[in-house]
């Protein structure tokens, strides 16, 4: 309970600081990009062998 990770992970990381309008608007841009970057991010697709651990190449 006292680990500040832990506490930052349920949270957030700004849960202890007092939001104003332009720190508001900082945080959602952050969260914004992250996700664009994420939704954008190609992670190759294993094939169907490969995701039942099928070892031949």
């Amino acid at each position: 309970m006292g680990d500040q990770r832990v506490i930052d992970a349920y949270l957030g990381s700004h849960h202890d600081q007092d939001l104003s309008e332009d720190m508001e608007e900082q945080i959602l841009s952050e969260a914004q990009a992250e996700i664009h970057d994420e939704q954008h991010h190609e992670t190759p697709v294993p094939t169907a062998g490969e995701a039942e651990g099928d070892q031949r190449v």
